[in-house]
């Protein structure tokens, strides 16, 4: 019995003193010069591998039953900030303001040279023989025509017409994206869709119409 209860008090003790080594941090991120608070900004203990980030409103906790003496505070365009704190101590409420960083650029001086798409235009008509399609055995592709047929020249005279004037109603819904040229009235309009196959040997081309 005296056994069982030397080891209880001994536990106890090992409890007592492992919680007396928990290091806790809590409080707020703000931005320095808008007060604003700063979510996703990391803070961990340095050197212990134990972080979080801050909330949407800028708030965060951090423990860890490791040996640390400082917290790590960073974030994307902002200076990074190291705070002592003491290990095996609790401390709430803390406020850090975190202030934004500065690049300065180095100067960039911008001459004139040649364009660089004339070196890509070279390397497509060097490799124009390569890529004629008369010297392929074989090949196929999609064609898409269309024929329209208007006219741009209607004068008072030819609406008049009584040829016309059943459509005379087309003429009063007329429009143009161009307000200082004529309008112009569609007559026909044809429109397809096909595939070409071309053998060389023998010759043979053959189009199939796939939609019209």
């Amino acid at each position: 019995m005296k056994l069982s209860r030397l080891l209880f008090y001994l536990l106890l003790l090992v409890m007592h003193q492992s919680s007396a080594q928990l290091t806790k941090v809590s409080g707020k991120i703000l931005d320095a010069t808008t007060l604003e608070p700063m979510p996703f900004v990391s803070v961990s203990f340095g050197k212990t591998g134990v972080g979080t980030s801050s909330d949407i409103e800028g708030q965060f906790q951090l423990q860890t039953d490791r040996q640390a003496d400082s917290i790590m505070v960073s974030y994307t365009g902002y200076i990074r900030k190291s705070l002592a704190v003491k290990n095996g101590t609790s401390t709430a409420g803390l406020v850090i303001l975190m202030e934004a960083s500065t690049t300065n650029l180095m100067e960039v001086v911008i001459k004139p040279g040649e364009n660089p798409a004339h070196a890509i235009l070279r390397k497509v008509i060097a490799a124009k023989p390569l890529n004629n399609r008369e010297k392929i055995d074989y090949y196929q592709y999609e064609v898409y025509n269309k024929v329209e047929f208007d006219v741009n020249n209607i004068n008072k005279k030819l609406k008049k017409s009584r040829l016309l004037k059943p459509f005379n109603f087309v003429f009063e819904n007329i429009d143009s994206s161009n307000t200082t040229e004529k309008p112009s009235l569609p007559l026909f309009l044809s429109e397809s869709i096909s595939e070409v196959f071309y053998r060389k040997q023998p010759k043979v081309t053959k189009e199939i119409i796939k939609a019209s």
